[in-house]
């Protein structure tokens, strides 16, 4: 039997503003038994904590998991842009590391015909579920990360790891009926 493994990560960036222009200020994951790790930019530098959180996805096994939310649309193609435009890794090694025997499962995208299929914030989900967290809103990260609260940061992203964890265990543990609204 294949023991599958799991990732959930989430990162902290600016807004969404000019795509490549956009700042990834950390990358925070666990698997189901680990702790949240967050890779902090203002203790090493973006290029380094990309090509830390590409190792850790690296070192996974065949067929694991990648989990997130909305990570099909915003956090992987931002990851890849990154690394292949700062110089981190070559577009094929890349290529390798995110389409080759890694599933890659999206929570928005698995919520969104409870959602009739309108794209919904990790909050408004969380919140629906009844799903407390911790933190500042994911609007304030830019302004924290001025000001050097990055306390404040570390927390939304470790909770939005949490969260991600808590909604994916949720989305297993129920029947899944896309034409209930959850």
């Amino acid at each position: 039997m294949i023991k599958i493994s799991i990732l959930f990560f989430d990162l902290e960036s600016e807004l969404i503003k000019n795509f490549p222009d956009i700042k990834i200020y950390s990358i925070g994951y666990k698997t189901p038994e680990s702790e949240v790790e967050i890779l902090r930019e203002w203790e090493k530098t973006e290029e380094k904590i990309i090509d830390i959180f590409l190792e850790v996805i690296e070192n996974l096994p065949d067929k694991s998991r990648l989990v997130g939310y909305n990570i099909l649309a915003f956090d992987i193609p931002l990851i890849i842009h990154k690394a292949i435009n700062l110089g981190v890794r070559a577009p094929s090694d890349v290529q390798s590391i995110f389409f080759h025997n890694l599933y890659k499962v999206d929570l928005c995208q698995c919520v969104l015909p409870t959602n009739r299929y309108y794209m919904r914030s990790q909050k408004s989900l969380e919140k629906r579920l009844g799903i407390e967290t911790k933190g500042c809103d994911g609007k304030e990260i830019p302004f924290h990360y001025e000001q050097g609260n990055y306390d404040e940061i570390e927390l939304h992203n470790k909770e939005d790891v949490l969260s991600t964890e808590k909604i994916y265990n949720y989305l297993l543990d129920n029947p899944y009926n896309p034409f209930k609204i959850i």
